[in-house]
């Protein structure tokens, strides 16, 4: 199964920050260095008191929410500037993989990989346990059974490849050592 589409700005803003909220190994990871500039920043605020803390960690988070938003913006218009033709994406579904397939390259991600697959007001997300989601957006489908089909057979072949353990085949012959093959 697989369909074509060219993400828009809203799509990817919508579906980056549905993977953003999701990854709670990304909120640890950006609770740390809040905490640091936390921190630091408490002496500024040493006027107020027991609200110092707060009222810094209220700051930090500002600012580093704004440049987390400016820093997504920019990719996301960096991308969104490519013709039509880079930005078009063919997302494959098979009982091995899980593949983006754009004008010059392909991601793939392994069934085996996936930890999660959602379905979020028509966008279908897959997860791997602390890397980037891969996404297919609403507007990829022309309605709303088309998308649900899509993400039933994208959970059927992720339960099936729990169950048995695919193996993924190299393109690459000349890989070291070769990658397991099936059936002898």
């Amino acid at each position: 199964m697989e369909v074509t589409y060219c993400s828009t700005y809203s799509d990817m803003l919508r579906c980056n920050f549905y993977i953003l909220k999701c990854r709670r190994d990304l909120w640890v990871k950006l609770a740390i260095p809040l905490l640091i500039g936390a921190l630091s920043f408490r002496h500024r605020f040493a006027h107020l008191g027991w609200l110092s803390f707060p009222v810094s960690v209220l700051v930090e988070s500002l600012i580093m929410t704004a440049v987390l938003g400016v820093v997504l913006n920019l990719l996301i218009l960096w991308r969104i500037m490519k013709p039509v033709e880079q930005r078009r994406c063919t997302t494959k579904l098979n009982a091995e993989t899980f593949a983006d397939i754009y004008h010059n390259k392909t991601k793939t991600l392994l069934r085996t990989a996936i930890s999660k697959v959602r379905y979020h007001q028509g966008d279908i997300h897959c997860f791997q346990k602390g890397k980037d989601g891969k996404y297919v957006p609403r507007s990829a489908f022309s309605n709303r059974q088309h998308s649900l089909a899509f993400y039933e057979e994208a959970i059927r072949l992720w339960k099936a490849a729990k169950e048995v353990h695919f193996f993924a085949r190299s393109q690459d012959e000349t890989a070291w050592p070769p990658p397991p093959r099936i059936g002898g």
